[in-house]
């Protein structure tokens, strides 16, 4: 009889590790930090948009970059690419451009897009952002152009609310 791992799967935006690394008093910060230990610990299975390591090498504070690019490369169980959200979508006879557009009319970013459908198509528990203006407080519309689409929804919480 094997027994089933009940590791909680998440994706971490990149908000999260800045708030917890960058040099502020925001308040976040110790939540953040909490929530990172859980997660080198393995607390969590950690999926990773690839285009997160293209995002931060354009960064030019390399001192936060490198931190979170070592938070990544160490905590991720699985890192995924476009081509494979591409495959998850064909698989369902949905188009990726079409599903894009339907997001983007609804206010969501390109790379919250990939965020969005990574979690959808690999029916992960938790989104972890503390990315209110794009994410959270759209989640109900984010929902609803899932649904319609023949796609699991999603949740998105804070580090401190997991």
């Amino acid at each position: 009889m094997q027994i089933k791992d009940n590791k909680k799967r998440i994706m971490v935006d990149l908000d999260v590790i800045t708030v917890a690394y960058f040099p502020s008093n925001d308040l976040r910060k110790e939540y953040c930090l909490s929530f990172i230990e859980r997660a080198n610990k393995g607390e969590f299975e950690i999926i990773t948009p690839s285009n997160f390591e293209i995002l931060l090498l354009k960064w030019k504070f390399r001192e936060l970059r490198d931190k979170i690019l070592d938070f990544y490369k160490d905590a991720t169980t699985k890192f995924i690419d476009k081509i494979e959200i591409i495959a998850g979508l064909n698989i369902k006879k949905i188009s990726f451009d079409e599903i894009e557009e339907e997001f983007k009319s609804q206010g969501i970013k390109e790379e919250d897009i990939l965020i969005i459908l990574i979690a959808s198509i690999q029916d992960l528990d938790y989104v972890i952002s503390y990315n209110r203006k794009h994410l959270k407080n759209m989640e109900k519309k984010i929902n609803e152009v899932l649904k319609r689409n023949g796609l699991s929804e999603i949740r998105i919480m804070s580090p401190n609310e997991i």
